[in-house]
C-alpha cells in the first residue's frame, strides 16, 4: 500500500508542477559546511599554548593605585577544607592582590605576614567579615573567610611615606 501512495503523491506533484517529471522524491544533499575563513581576531600572544598557563601574569600599577592609603597587615584564610560531592577534599584557595598587584595564593588555615594592602580592599574584607550582613530574604550572610589582621585606621602608611618625602 505504501508504494500507491507514494505513487500518488509522485503525480500530484508532477502534474501540479512543483517538482519536474522524475524528480520525486528528491535527492539528498550532503550537508556541507561553508569554508572557514581567517578572519584574524583571535591570535595567541605567544605560539605555545602552555606559555599562558605557565607564566604568572604581570599587571604594573598605576601610580594613583601606589598613592593610595595603605598598611602593613597580616591576611589568613580561615576556611576550612571542604569535602567535595564526590567525598574528596576540596580546598578553598584564595588568591589576595596586594598594594603593588602582586597576587598571593592562600591555602586553608595558612596566613601571609606583612601584606602591604590598600586600606580600601581591608576595609572590603572586613566589611565582608561582619556579622550583620543579611541577604534579600532577611538571613544572615556568611562571613568571608579571609581575615585581616593588624589593621589600624589611624595609622594609614601613605602619611608616613609623605613625611619621609618631605623630610627627605
Amino acid at each position: 500500500m505504501p508504494d500507491e501512495a507514494d505513487k500518488y503523491v509522485k503525480n500530484v506533484a508532477e502534474e501540479t508542477g512543483r517538482v519536474a517529471p522524475g524528480a520525486y522524491p528528491p535527492p539528498q544533499q550532503p550537508f556541507q559546511l561553508p569554508e572557514q575563513q581567517d578572519l584574524g581576531l583571535a591570535k595567541l600572544a605567544r605560539p605555545d599554548r602552555a606559555w599562558a598557563r605557565t607564566q604568572p601574569i604581570q599587571m604594573t600599577p598605576s601610580k594613583e593605585r601606589l598613592d593610595m592609603p595603605h598598611q602593613i597587615v597580616n591576611v589568613k584564610n580561615t576556611s576550612d577544607t571542604e569535602v567535595s560531592a564526590t567525598g574528596r577534599p576540596k580546598p578553598q584557595v584564595h588568591i589576595v592582590i596586594d598594594r603593588f598587584m602582586v597576587g598571593h595564593e592562600l591555602q586553608p588555615g595558612q596566613t601571609l605576614k606583612d601584606v602591604d594592602m590598600l586600606v580600601h580592599d581591608i576595609e572590603y574584607f572586613n566589611r565582608e567579615r561582619s556579622s550583620d550582613r543579611h541577604d534579600i530574604f532577611g538571613y544572615p550572610k556568611p562571613r568571608h573567610p579571609i581575615e585581616i589582621n593588624g589593621y589600624k585606621p589611624d595609622k594609614i602608611e601613605s602619611e608616613k611615606v609623605e613625611k619621609r618625602t618631605r623630610v627627605a
